[in-house]
């Protein structure tokens, strides 16, 4: 039997071809930073601006519909890693310091 190398086989569908999140418009932090099962990750999206959390949501909305619908996202709303802003990474980091100068404070 010949495999076509075309889209049905697995592994050079449309998921494996356009699997970065970039693609679907949402950024990198968006999709590493899991607020619902990392809670220095909820910590950190909090002290962040209100504007920008509510960003959060509609790239993450977005990205959920365009990939039920099997669609990318305009080129000119990609994220890639020369236009992506790391923007929840400085307070995840600020706020993994605070935690680990308690856990000194309570161990102490």
């Amino acid at each position: 039997a010949v495999v076509s190398t075309q889209s049905g086989h697995y592994g050079r569908g449309f998921y494996a071809r356009n699997s970065a999140p970039g693609t679907m418009g949402v950024r990198f932090d968006d999709a590493v930073y899991q607020v619902d099962y990392d809670k220095l990750a909820q910590e950190a999206l909090s002290r962040v601006d209100k504007m920008e959390q509510d960003l959060r949501t509609f790239r993450l909305l977005r990205g959920s519909q365009l990939a039920l619908e099997r669609l990318l996202a305009p080129k000119e709303e990609q994220f890639g890693p020369d236009n992506d802003v790391r923007y929840l990474k400085p307070w995840y980091r600020q706020v993994r310091r605070e935690q680990e100068e308690a856990d000194m404070w309570d161990a102490y």
